[in-house]
């Protein structure tokens, strides 16, 4: 079963279009958001 937690990183990446993002700096992004979900 999937978590929630796991979609929304992805929802956001469709959203925001990464390709006009660093990729390091969306990993950076993504390693927070996982950090702030498990709060």
């Amino acid at each position: 079963m999937v978590r929630m937690k796991d979609l929304e990183p992805s929802v956001s990446f469709k959203i925001y279009k990464p390709e006009n993002i660093n990729k390091q700096e969306w990993e950076e992004f993504l390693r927070l958001y996982n950090l702030l979900s498990l709060i």
